[in-house]
Formats: C-alpha cells, sequence, structure tokens
C-alpha cells in the first residue's frame, strides 16, 4: 500500500473567526466567553495537528469503533393517542387537521 501525504495547513482562530462563527451557529459570547472560545478552539485544532504526524500506512480505516454487535429492537407502531387526543393540544384545529397562521408572502 503507497503511503499517503497529506499535508495539514496551521490554522489559527482568532476573535473574528469566534464571532462568525457564533453569527453562523447563532450564538452570542461576551468578549471573555470569546477568548475562551478561542483558545479552546486552538487546543482542538493544535490536537489535530499532532494527529495527522501519527505514520497510519497500516492501519484499517474503522468503521466502529469496537467489535461489539448492536442488537437492534424490532420497528413497531405503536398508537397510543387518538386523532382528537393530538388536536385537543393544538391552539388552533378544526375536526381533522392543525390550523396554521398564514404566514407565507408576508
Amino acid at each position: 500500500m503507497a503511503s499517503k501525504v497529506i499535508q495539514i495547513i496551521s490554522v489559527k482562530i482568532d476573535s473574528k473567526t469566534v464571532t462568525d462563527l457564533a453569527h453562523l451557529s447563532r450564538l452570542s459570547f461576551n468578549e471573555e466567553q470569546s477568548e475562551v472560545m478561542c483558545t479552546e478552539l486552538n487546543k482542538i485544532l493544535d490536537f489535530v495537528e499532532v494527529l495527522s504526524e501519527l505514520n497510519t500506512d497500516n492501519v484499517e480505516p474503522l468503521i466502529f469503533l469496537n467489535n461489539q454487535h448492536q442488537n437492534l429492537r424490532e420497528d413497531l407502531v405503536i398508537i397510543n393517542a387518538t386523532q382528537k387526543d393530538i388536536l385537543s393540544n393544538a391552539p388552533l384545529h378544526n375536526d381533522s387537521f392543525f390550523k396554521l397562521p398564514k404566514f407565507v408572502g408576508e
């Protein structure tokens, strides 16, 4: 098996990156939390960089982390509630359906 050469580009997270990630994730950090997040994310990237230095030439890819077989239960459809019970919890409904306020085109 030919050895694979993987080049890792060293990336460092700065406060602007944390701010951008927070915006995309719909999170809000104050200045102190942003600095902590920046430090923690850089620690993760440093660890990934260390892992990339390992020789994995003779290591087969894992599908599962262990060799145990997962016992799955059979899927069974069980109806515990009636349509009337479910609709009774809705703020707006008619005899058969949920009613929703119009929101398209507003």
